[in-house]
């Protein structure tokens, strides 16, 4: 089952797609908003991709953060898992929310990077499915097997890598 266009990426399903190989922490950084695709913790329905609140349940908490920044207080800094260029929101869904409404194009993130076997692009969301490329065909683990499958459910491609995904390169 393809997940929604609109829908969030599950941060466990990509890394299991990609590949988990290490990870360390980078400490706080100006992330841009646009690069958050999705979340660690949440369930994906929760928000939507430009991170509106999709239920009831959640507009009390997002108009307090409203409120207080409103008033002019500190946000704290989120906490985000990094894939090559792509973010996923471990704490602070809310502050994201509220800092997209309000039409910030960055936010403080502590960031944690993840280093995966097959390197993540930003071809990697719902929106963008791709077709196999010449690339992809001559490779087995990506038209088959655990991988292959999990990025196609993503509505990504896979682009096998001879090097670690990290965020010093072009992805």
């Amino acid at each position: 089952m393809r997940p929604s266009a609109s829908a969030l990426l599950s941060f466990d399903h990509t890394v299991a797609a990609l590949g988990r190989v290490s990870e360390h922490d980078l400490g706080l950084e100006e992330i841009m908003l646009d690069s958050i695709i999705g979340t660690v913790n949440r369930r994906n329905d929760e928000f939507d991709r430009l991170f509106r609140p999709r239920t009831r349940r959640l507009h009390g908490r997002w108009q307090r953060i409203a409120a207080a920044r409103r008033r002019g207080e500190t946000m704290p800094p989120i906490d985000v898992y990094r894939i090559g260029h792509l973010h996923f929101v471990k704490d602070g869904h809310h502050r994201v929310s509220v800092a997209r409404a309000h039409g910030d194009t960055t936010i403080d993130a502590r960031v944690r990077e993840v280093k995966t076997t097959v390197a993540a692009s930003t071809s990697l969301t719902p929106h963008h499915p791709l077709p196999a490329t010449r690339s992809t065909k001559a490779k087995p683990e990506c038209r088959s097997g655990a991988v292959g499958r999990a990025i196609r459910q993503l509505g990504g491609h896979c682009r096998h890598s001879n090097h670690y995904a990290s965020s010093h390169q072009r992805l």
